[in-house]
């Protein structure tokens, strides 16, 4: 950080990506709030202050006494369920994520399960919670510093049916003016927005330019995890859980038993069988006692068909012989026609015709079953159009057609 004018600080773009930014409202209803709670304190209306004893004693319980370490099984999970359209930089958020797991885990560490080596095992919750801190900040590094301010006003902007200047959209917005601008610099630095307005002082005449940048959710729900880690779902109506209800259809029509679930998702038997209950305590499954299997209700049935029925059909396959013909075999066809129209003009004239066997034969189209397989090049002598027998008493030497010249020389013999 170096200082920057009227004694205020800034981050060099190079170490920028090195940190995760935070967000602050700067809404007319937060400002309110702040407005009020420093009056208040200056009235001397608000609660006395939290003693922080307790905080200062339990962080040297840390320093002496509490373990450090801390493990996060579902990282691998994590990780995979990070969305693919992040830069170089989700290398280092990544990492920062994980750390903030860690040391919620770390706080909670008497409510924690510990590992075979006493280290703390971090859970779901400590995993929620750290989503809920870092989730804007993870879309700030995802959207390239669009944030839902800043979409909101490039939107009033498309709406307009003039060119607005800052003023209309303070109005609009319900914001001020300073904050106006506080939202509109990154959009001009992107040309997000440009603004027509050439003339120092006057109001801005601002329309859109580039597209905003289409951004996926930053991270991933912590329930989506948690079903991904364990193989079983949460008992909610889920895009995983119903991705859940077509495997146990197709796999297990009679119904899923737990032994199975557990030998396909290779995690602790007694967590699995827990999820499953926790599945048919809530009327997503319905669980037979005698035979110890989990099926599908009937709601789940039908919803699966509902999707089925939503998906996209594909195009069914053309009857055999009936594809559509390619630019080749048209023109081809076309030749045909035109060889035997200019035979029977012929025959009208009372020319020979030509032999029969000659016209030219067009291939099957590809899948016919009439057609047998593809001859070599030198085998389709049934394809070619036949010579014509060669005057008796040749003197040339050279060898017949087969079944033409050959048959002329036995009859001299």
């Amino acid at each position: 950080m170096r200082p920057g004018p009227r004694k205020t600080a800034f981050i060099c773009p190079p170490f920028d990506t090195h940190l995760l930014r935070v967000p602050v409202e700067g809404n007319e209803e937060t400002t309110r709030e702040v407005l009020l709670r420093k009056g208040q304190e200056a009235a001397g209306e608000t609660p006395p202050r939290r003693d922080v004893r307790p905080f200062q004693a339990f962080q040297r319980w840390l320093r002496e006494r509490g373990e450090h370490r801390v493990i996060v099984p579902f990282g691998e999970t994590l990780a995979e369920a990070m969305p693919s359209t992040f830069d170089a930089r989700m290398r280092r958020d990544f990492i920062q994520l994980l750390s903030c797991v860690q040391t919620l885990a770390l706080l909670h560490q008497r409510q924690r399960d510990r590992g075979r080596d006493g280290a703390i095992v971090a859970s779901f919750a400590d995993y929620r919670v750290a989503r809920d801190l870092l989730e804007m900040s993870f879309y700030l590094a995802a959207a390239d510093d669009l944030t839902p301010a800043i979409r909101e006003t490039v939107q009033a902007i498309r709406r307009a049916k003039k060119p607005p200047s800052e003023a209309d959209l303070a109005r609009e917005l319900r914001v001020t003016r300073q904050a106006i601008w506080g939202r509109l610099r990154t959009p001009l630095e992107k040309r997000w927005i440009v603004n027509d307005e050439r003339v120092p002082g006057r109001p801005a005449r601002l329309r859109c330019d580039r597209p905003l940048p289409e951004v996926q959710t930053a991270l991933p729900e912590a329930s989506r995890v948690e079903g991904w880690f364990w193989g079983v779902p949460n008992p909610e109506p889920s895009t995983l859980f119903f991705e859940f209800a077509a495997a146990i259809a197709a796999d297990w029509p009679a119904g899923l038993t737990a032994a199975g679930a557990v030998e396909r998702v290779q995690r602790d038997p007694e967590v699995v069988r827990a999820r499953l209950d926790a599945l048919a305590s809530a009327g997503y499954l319905d669980h037979d006692s005698i035979t110890d299997r989990y099926r599908l209700p009937q709601w789940v049935q039908e919803n699966l068909a509902r999707r089925e029925d939503d998906r996209p059909q594909e195009e069914a396959p053309a009857p055999q012989g009936t594809e559509e013909q390619q630019p080749d075999e048209v023109s081809a066809r076309e030749m045909d026609r035109q060889l035997r129209a200019g035979q029977e003009d012929d025959q009208s004239k009372g020319q020979a015709p030509a032999p029969q066997g000659t016209e030219d034969r067009q291939p099957a189209a590809i899948g016919t079953t009439d057609a047998g397989p593809p001859q070599a090049l030198g085998g389709q002598e049934e394809d070619r159009p036949r010579e014509q027998t060669p005057a008796q008493g040749t003197e040339d030497g050279q060898p017949g057609v087969v079944g033409t010249g050959d048959k002329g020389r036995l009859d001299d013999e």
